[in-house]
């Protein structure tokens, strides 16, 4: 494909203070980092590796050097997009939100993607002070081949009709024709100065493994990455954590790790996973400092050892599935097992706990349940997990009791049906799973109900990026919305939760830009959501069937609904209680 330029401007202060972070001078290398832009879009440097290069400039709100350069700005885009360059911007001054960052783009119509750095992580690595800097990086090998100012058109409180020199400009070409460029008579960039105080302050305190690190790692990963956990290592030493630091760092920079994909601008939810800017600070500036140990013991080789009973307590009642043969390599297709509700009564649930015997292997279970044929008219229209589900295990995941004093009515008599999705990792297993079930003492206060905003009908299209499907779901009575749950598969992109309200307003409730089909993650509100009837729910959303996308199975194929994994599917299931 052809080599094009990504430009990204960002937005960075500093105050005194010296930088100890990678260097970012022309010919060293850059790492990899993901951030969101101000309309809630995701972006990862190195999926830019089709472009020639990538360009960052330095922004903040209020800059009068960035705004007066904002024309010629956009001139450079234009002209070079045709060339194979692509333009972001980039924010990363403390003082500047998602929201003042959108208001400025709307006040002088900025058409070109601003990225917002919170953590200032990314401009330290970069070394910006001011902005109205550029940098110039190549993606052959990710080094950087210019740093400087737009041009030499604008000083403090002064400005030139005309730019004599234009080194952005003079940087591209350049590139393009493989000529070396000059740096000797870039001058000093006047950008505004960006304030870091809290960023350097992170950098220069002394992290202490004991109290600072290890109480983020038992919250934020050790969850997974446990003996017999989900996670390929376990957080078992201080040396094992040292040992792969340099990859959580990397998994950090671009958020991949912890596994939280929504949008932080939307929303509070209790099983939030990510990590705080405080706690990336010191993750990265601890490892970024040796990843050092302090004290003679080590917590994390004390840890009391994970018990393998049920997460909620002993169970009410059991159920075992028989033994799956999983083999070492290959995709493979759902795997559906029947099991025949034991119960002679009638019980109302509180809870419920799909374990499998074997994490490292199960990708997901999905539980329905198939009423007695006399009620049968009476059972939930689940349309085979399309529009619901009676239970749900992903990984990561964690049961908690249904909320509040809520439940889910299981008649006597029927069958359970399982759909169980298998991920081999290269030695052939086994995996028995158990589904446990909480029961209530007497019938809730609220029933417990799940319902979707599904689409069976698009077709994507092969080769489309970023191909855009919708959905919807109205509720004709009062709720409370206790969770979302996006679904799709390899070509997931995106899926946003958007409340239409019957007075015209509307709500965005979740944005998910970073969908990853690994982590089929519910999103649990922090407090339940109350929704008048006549409210839809709107999902909007995106595939990727490009071959950019590295799960994609085959982008030359058209893709519509299916089961199978290299199908797809488009549901944003919804779990609420009537008012």
């Amino acid at each position: 494909m052809k080599k094009g330029i990504i430009l990204f401007v960002l937005n960075i202060f500093v105050i005194g203070g010296t930088l100890l972070f990678l260097s970012a001078e022309p010919g060293v290398s850059i790492d990899n980092f993901s951030l969101i832009d101000h309309q809630g879009k995701f972006h990862r440097l190195f999926d830019y590796a089709d472009s020639r290069g990538v360009v960052i400039y330095s922004h903040g709100v209020g800059c009068p050097i960035v705004r007066h350069n904002l024309v010629s700005l956009k001139k450079i885009r234009d002209e070079y997009n045709k060339k194979g360059f692509t333009f972001f911007l980039l924010n990363m001054n403390p003082q500047d939100d998602r929201e003042t960052i959108l208001e400025e783009a709307e006040e002088f119509k900025i058409d070109i993607p601003i990225l917002h750095d919170e953590s200032q992580l990314i401009g330290e690595m970069l070394k910006f002070t001011r902005t109205a800097e550029a940098l110039l990086i190549r993606t052959d090998n990710w080094t950087i081949s210019y740093r400087g100012p737009l041009d030499d058109r604008l000083d403090y409180e002064a400005q030139k009709a005309v730019a004599k020199q234009e080194f952005l400009v003079q940087a591209l070409e350049a590139e393009l024709t493989g000529k070396e460029i000059s740096l000797d008579s870039v001058p000093v960039v006047k950008g505004c100065l960006i304030n870091k105080n809290d960023v350097l302050a992170s950098r220069e305190r002394k992290i202490s493994y004991v109290n600072d690190v290890v109480p983020i790692l038992r919250t934020r990963c050790i969850p997974c990455h446990r003996k017999n956990g989900i996670a390929p290592w376990a957080m078992s030493s201080h040396r094992r954590v040292k040992g792969w630091s340099p990859m959580m760092r990397e998994v950090i920079l671009i958020k991949r790790m912890p596994p939280w994909h929504a949008d932080p601008e939307f929303g509070e939810f209790s099983n939030d996973r990510s990590l705080s800017v405080s706690e990336m600070r010191t993750l990265v500036h601890w490892i970024d400092g040796g990843a050092v140990k302090d004290g003679e013991e080590d917590p994390l080789a004390n840890q009391p050892k994970s018990s393998e009973e049920w997460q909620l307590g002993k169970p009410d009642l059991v159920l075992t599935l028989p033994t799956q043969k999983i083999p070492a390599t290959g995709a493979l297709k759902y795997i559906y097992v029947g099991v025949d509700n034991p119960l002679d009564k009638d019980v109302w649930v509180r809870g419920a706990d799909i374990q499998p015997s074997n994490r490292k292997v199960m990708h997901h279970a999905l539980t329905l349940l198939k009423y007695p044929k006399d009620i049968r008219n009476q059972q939930p229209e689940w349309d085979g997990g399309g529009n619901g589900f009676f239970s749900v295990y992903v990984p990561g995941y964690n049961s908690p009791l249904f909320p509040g004093e809520s439940g889910q009515w299981l008649p006597k008599g029927g069958r359970f049906v399982f759909q169980l999705h298998y991920t081999p990792i290269g030695v052939a297993t086994t995996d028995t799973p158990q589904m446990a079930l909480y029961f209530h003492d007497k019938k809730p206060e609220e029933e417990l109900k799940i319902m979707s905003a599904v689409n069976y009908d698009f077709f994507i299209p092969p080769y489309a990026e970023d191909h855009p499907v919708e959905a919807s779901y109205e509720f004709d009575k009062d709720v409370f919305v206790y969770s979302f749950l996006p679904h799709m598969h390899f070509r997931g992109k995106t899926m946003k939760f958007t409340a239409l309200y019957s007075d015209g307003s509307q709500k965005v409730l979740l944005s998910v830009p970073n969908y990853q089909f690994n982590w089929q993650t519910p999103y649990r509100f922090e407090k339940r959501t109350y929704l008048p009837a006549g409210t839809k729910i709107l999902c909007s959303g995106s595939f990727d069937n490009s071959d950019k996308n590295p799960q994609n199975p085959d982008p030359a194929k058209e893709v519509d609904w299916g089961d199978q994994s290299w199908d797809e599917m488009f549901i944003g299931y919804i779990r609420y209680t009537e008012k």
